[in-house]
């Protein structure tokens, strides 16, 4: 009997860095593979072209929209496995109405993104690279000594969203102890206890917790939800950590209270992208700044692979997905 075919529609480049030689092997082995090996990105009729007769496909970043040309060429298929995270710009609902089981590795890349964000917590409030400056510019050991920080575990730290990295960063935090507070309307009761957090509304966590990051997904709900008056309830010394993404804060709000230097931000997404060279958050001294990459590591990436290599094989054996997206969650994605 000849095995299912799997369409792979990212560049090779990028297959390298997704899919080890295990990974590869095991497709193999169930899949007669196609696509993949090359790095001219694909069109989506170049996809309607030759996903035909394919079982599965693999889609990732650079993956072209799956249009309604594309779903109607694909009259075999029966799972995408997404690799990356979000797909709402990428799959249509369609798909899933048309019984296409649905994929992703969003749940790998919330690990790193979570690392990140407890990363900038800290960083947000002892400001370290600061000093490393200064030790590097030769400045004077005593001066370089003269400002200190303030403990993570001392602070109450709040939560914007509780979805896959929000759930994470609240995990890692459990070993500081400190209370956490969480902003999210769909977090139910149960669930806030079973984490050990505090639901609250948005000013409240504003005005309570001097550690802040944002988890939030874009959604016409969230869309410029965080605006000056939110920042003005940040107290003195306060950090702003904004790993998620950027339309859900008011930006041109938050740069006019960073410019008051009272706050700091760890901000790694941005509206638009990529950051404007012109941009006033570019040489703020309390702004710390890194180019929407949170959920980027060697680790995470070959995780991200192995994890869509899983989930097909769980597909083939009639076996539940681990990450599947649903009708009813598919509108609540970024």
């Amino acid at each position: 009997m000849p095995k299912p075919e799997v369409f792979i529609a990212i560049t090779k480049t990028l297959r390298s860095s997704l899919f080890s030689a295990e990974s590869e092997e095991r497709l193999a082995t169930q899949f007669t593979v196609h696509g993949g090996d090359h790095d001219d990105k694909l069109a989506s009729a170049d996809l309607a072209e030759r996903i035909g007769g394919c079982t599965a496909l693999i889609t990732g970043w650079g993956t072209p929209e799956i249009t309604p040309e594309v779903l109607a060429a694909a009259t075999e298929l029966r799972i995408i496995a997404h690799s990356a995270g979000s797909i709402r710009r990428l799959i249509p609902k369609a798909a899933l109405v048309q019984g296409i089981a649905v994929t992703h590795a969003a749940p790998m890349i919330a690990e790193a993104v979570a690392e990140f964000t407890v990363l900038g917590m800290l960083l947000g409030l002892r400001w370290p690279h600061r000093q490393n400056a200064w030790m590097h510019a030769g400045k004077p050991w005593s001066e370089c000594r003269a400002t200190d920080g303030n403990l993570l575990e001392a602070q109450r730290v709040g939560l914007i969203g509780c979805g896959y990295v929000a759930q994470r960063v609240i995990q890692k935090l459990q070993g500081f102890g400190m209370p956490i507070a969480v902003y999210d309307p769909y977090l139910p009761d149960e669930r806030a206890a079973a984490l050990n957090v505090t639901r609250v509304s948005l000013e409240e966590l504003f005005s309570t917790c001097r550690v802040i990051a944002n988890h939030a997904p874009t959604t016409p709900e969230t869309d410029g939800m965080v605006t000056a008056t939110h920042f003005k309830l940040l107290q003195d010394g306060g950090v702003f950590i904004n790993n998620a993404r950027a339309r859900a804060v008011n930006q041109d709000d938050m740069v006019v209270e960073l410019a008051t230097g009272r706050i700091r931000a760890v901000l790694d997404v941005f509206n638009p992208e990529p950051l404007a060279q012109d941009s006033p958050l570019r040489g703020m001294e309390n702004v710390f700044l890194t180019p929407h990459m949170a959920g980027h590591s060697d680790d995470t990436r070959m995780r991200q692979g192995a994890a869509m290599v899983d989930e097909l094989e769980h597909f083939l054996n009639d076996e539940p997905l681990r990450y599947p997206i649903t009708l009813d969650t598919y509108d609540r994605m970024a």
